[in-house]
């Protein structure tokens, strides 16, 4: 007797009606529309109320646009098609970190780019790490590639380390032979991230230099009284004698404050000294006038980028006309490193998406190995990757705030250090200007012309003790008289210092007082070292 044909039992129709459904969501985020089109639904996490927030966002959607009217995203198999999501993370870590978890599981995004500042990317990569997402952030971090790598495997850092440019900053600081330093810095909402602030520490160390005190203020936004914050911290800076300032990360709005109540307090007087880094300085140009003149004398450090490339300057008109558009209360139009990069960003991700479609697996950890493995020449810069962090080591220009506006001083790059032109930058030994300074003249706080010292007269009253041999062999230079109590001070040293410091209390020049030492000249200065006393005078030169 021949057997019937079986039919499929009803357990085996949900099974296939169940492989279905996780299929079909499997494919959501890579899908072919009624066009043929395949779409890639990306999305994207900026602070859109920030200059920086303003210029990504913007710069991505030109190069989502640009790249999907672009008959060339085209291959014989498949068209693509980007679909972008874009949400605001208000600066806020873990409201970044629950766009990052909505884009993926209402969105299905292929991956995650943007973010402002690292403590947003660590949340967001975690996120993208647990899900299998590529994050791609612009964010510069002190936290070492190899490490960062390991811990968040699909975290692709499109920026450099921070140690490259805190290495910049100290050599400044070696130009002007300044020893100590102050640091200021905006914690993060959720804390302290001192981790640039040791890179810097570190970078003084190798030139001879150290920070001397770190000042950390809250973030801007959890301040009920900026103004009342900031004059309190600065006031603290007053009372110190050490005049050099190095801002090294916040926001542009604490920026603002910082300066306007700076001036006021005359921290921006005669001898102190401003370095403020990149994620300051490439913002300038959208600085208000009122802020550049509470500037006057800052020195900056801004990542250096080509203008020449055609893609390059049809990009820049695109840009410019739309954000004015947009964006009509600014005064600033034209895109900054920050826009480049993000355009960046798009093309190292359609340059992967393109050749992960001649892949045979459509995986995401294949596309985070074409991401990485991507090399070409942006808008930013070359694009190459080493543990997961551009490789390329960037060029800084020094600024130097000056008028209504800034002046270009000097390069920088890691390799040569300083050099006045492009065409200099041929490897070779490292060049420190040691002895005539930056290529300029630079224009310092208070319209000195020359270096500035680094030191001044603190405001809680104190007066700086100015050591002074008590014996000497050479009177004509130092003589030290006591006569019915009272000491005088005369000779050729004590003249010049006099002449060159006016003990008066009607501004902010130094008020110091003269205190015999007797021992030996080692021993004096070893009072100096161990701040027993400032700075003291010997017979024959002015030491400080």
């Amino acid at each position: 007797m021949k057997k019937g044909i079986s039919t499929p039992s009803g357990s085996c129709y949900s099974f296939i009606f169940i492989f279905c459904l996780l299929l079909f969501h499997g494919l959501s985020s890579v899908n072919g529309d009624s066009s043929g089109d395949t779409t890639v639904n990306i999305g994207a996490i900026v602070n859109a109320n920030s200059r920086i927030g303003k210029e990504q966002k913007l710069a991505i959607e030109i190069a989502v646009q640009n790249f999907n009217n672009n008959s060339t995203n085209k291959n014989p198999n498949r068209t693509y098609k980007l679909v972008l999501h874009v949400r605001d993370s208000d600066r806020d870590p873990l409201q970044a970190a629950s766009a990052a978890d909505e884009l993926i599981n209402k969105h299905q995004v292929q991956a995650i780019l943007g973010m402002e500042t690292w403590q947003e990317t660590a949340l967001v990569a975690q996120v993208g790490n647990r899900a299998q997402v590529p994050v791609l952030s612009m964010a510069t971090s002190s936290a070492s590639a190899s490490l960062t790598s390991m811990q968040w495997p699909f975290l692709v850092r499109m920026s450099n380390n921070g140690s490259t440019q805190m290495k910049c900053v100290a050599d400044i600081v070696q130009v002007y032979q300044w020893k100590r330093v102050i640091t200021i810095s905006e914690d993060d909402t959720y804390g302290s991230d001192s981790g640039m602030v040791d890179l810097l520490s570190n970078a003084l160390r190798a030139v001879g230099s150290e920070i001397e005190y770190r000042m950390a203020l809250p973030p801007l936004s959890s301040l009920s009284d900026p103004k009342a914050t900031i004059r309190h911290g600065l006031e603290k800076l007053r009372s110190k004698q050490l005049r050099v300032f190095i801002l090294v990360q916040s926001s542009l709005p604490f920026v603002t404050h910082l300066f306007t109540e700076a001036k006021e307090m005359g921290l921006m007087e005669k001898e102190s000294v401003w370095i403020i880094t990149d994620a300051v300085t490439s913002v300038l140009d959208s600085v208000n006038s009122s802020v550049i003149s509470s500037m006057q004398g800052v020195l900056g450090i801004k990542t250096h980028f080509s203008y020449s490339s055609p893609l390059f300057k049809e990009f820049y008109s695109e840009f410019k006309r739309k954000f004015r558009s947009r964006y009509p209360e600014e005064d600033y139009f034209e895109p900054g490193i920050y826009a480049l990069r993000a355009h960046d960003i798009i093309s190292t991700l359609t340059r992967a998406m393109m050749e992960k479609s001649t892949s045979n697996s459509s995986t995401s950890i294949v596309l985070l190995e074409k991401i990485l493995s991507t090399d070409f020449n942006g808008f930013s810069g070359e694009i190459r990757f080493t543990d997961g962090e551009l490789s390329i080591s960037p060029i800084f220009q020094i600024v130097n705030v000056f008028g209504k506006s800034y002046k270009e001083l000097d390069f920088w790059s890691s390799d040569i250090g300083f050099f006045k032109n492009l065409g200099e930058k041929s490897g070779g030994g490292r060049t420190l200007r040691t002895k005539e300074g930056l290529i300029g003249p630079v224009n310092w706080p208070g319209g000195l012309q020359r270096a500035p010292l680094g030191w001044g007269f603190p405001s809680n009253g104190e007066l700086m003790r100015i050591g002074v041999p008590g014996k000497t062999s050479f009177q004509k230079f130092v003589k030290v008289e006591d006569n019915e109590n009272k000491r005088t001070f005369t000779g050729f040293c004590i003249d010049i210092f006099q002449a060159a410091f006016p003990n008066r209390t009607n501004d902010y020049s130094l008020l110091y007082e003269f205190v015999p030492f007797h021992g030996l000249y080692d021993e004096l200065v070893e009072q100096v070292y161990y701040q027993v006393m400032n700075p003291s005078l010997k017979t024959s030169t002015s030491a400080y």
